[in-house]
């Protein structure tokens, strides 16, 4: 991602998100995370992978429990029973259950949000925010909402140091989130909300400012020049344009074979190895 222009590298993320939604299989998304995960990497985001790490547990923690509960699609296996028949009735079948199936869905769904979320940390990590505004201008977005969006891309990493200031900053103090408040005390939580509140406010009055003294205007928005693709930038993003459409084209063609659908016996053959493997 290094080499890449920010415009290309926009368009390669959006490919591979747009792969993400379209495969089905979790080995195949598992080696697209594997992928994006080596573009973070490559990108300069190992800095932070305590965060990232935290962020992708913590998806596939809650996709795995909420499908898994909550799956609805027939059929399903019950794997544990939580909750008694009598003490969920108004639940089909009656009571709390973990099912397989739900599972599986759920970690389909897990490993499609982490390839998003290793895409757009690679994005943060290797450019700057003039960077990301010629990106979004080679693309074709109006350059007032190119900057809007490439400035709150780049506030995030400021953001996350400024929770991890305040959390340090109020244990030293003796806060503990888990701990019940005492008579009189108020919540706890709000004591790392204030803080932040507060610090943010005046971070958005001084870049504000900042942009006033420059004589900024949303009408008016500097860009650098984005530059034109190089030609090996160009066979990259036409090249993963035509994966997409052509894992596009053989899910069309699994769900004709699917639902019984006549079809060559050549496509059929296509349409069975897809359902197979993507």
């Amino acid at each position: 991602m290094k080499a890449l222009a920010p415009a290309a590298a926009m368009l390669l993320i959006v490919e591979g998100a747009l792969l993400a939604l379209l495969v089905e299989r979790p080995a195949t998304l598992a080696a697209l995370v594997a992928a994006a995960g080596g573009a973070w990497l490559l990108a300069g985001g190992g800095r932070h992978w305590k965060w990232v790490a935290a962020l992708l547990l913590l998806n596939t923690w809650l996709m795995l429990l909420t499908q898994g509960l909550f799956y609805a699609d027939q059929p399903r296996t019950a794997l544990v029973l939580l909750v008694p028949p009598a003490w969920a009735p108004w639940a089909d079948p009656p009571g709390l259950y973990l099912y397989r199936e739900g599972l599986v869905h759920g970690l389909v769904q897990s490993l499609r949000l982490d390839v998003v979320v290793l895409l757009g940390a690679a994005l943060v990590a290797r450019y700057a925010q003039d960077e990301l505004m010629a990106g979004l201008a080679g693309l074709g977005l109006p350059p007032a909402l190119g900057f809007l969006l490439a400035l709150v891309v780049r506030y995030l990493p400021l953001l996350w140091a400024e929770v991890r200031a305040t959390w340090v900053a109020q244990r030293l103090r003796g806060l503990r989130l888990l701990r019940r408040p005492r008579a009189g005390v108020g919540w706890p939580g709000g004591a790392l909300l204030g803080p932040l509140l507060a610090v943010n406010l005046r971070h958005s009055g001084r870049i504000a400012a900042a942009l006033a003294a420059r004589g900024f205007s949303l009408h008016r928005v500097p860009v650098e020049a984005a530059g034109d693709f190089s030609r090996a930038e160009r066979a990259l993003c036409w090249s993963g344009a035509a994966l997409v459409a052509l894992v596009a084209g053989g899910q069309v063609l699994g769900l004709l074979w699917r639902t019984g659908w006549p079809l060559p016996p050549l496509l059929e053959a296509l349409a069975a190895q897809v359902v197979r493997h993507v």
